[in-house]
């Protein structure tokens, strides 16, 4: 098993899986239509990141700040 050679791990807003929202207020669709990809982040997607940090295939990654943000921001 690998280890974790980074510093920092910056994340985007994430919806969690719980919320039951329509997801129509106006500060939400400022959000979405300011990011690359037109929506924000699942836990799961945070999730698959850390797992790749933790993993053999990370091994050659050091003093990095890896920012998962769906490119917010670009």
């Amino acid at each position: 098993m690998g280890h974790v050679p980074i510093q920092g791990l910056g994340k985007a807003q994430v919806r969690p899986r719980n919320l039951v929202s329509n997801e129509t207020g106006s500060a939400l669709r400022s959000f979405v239509l300011g990011a690359a990809f037109g929506r924000r982040g699942s836990t799961e997607e945070m999730a698959d990141a850390i797992l790749f940090l933790a993993s053999d295939m990370s091994t050659f990654m050091t003093g990095h700040a890896l920012v998962i943000d769906g490119g917010e921001c670009i």
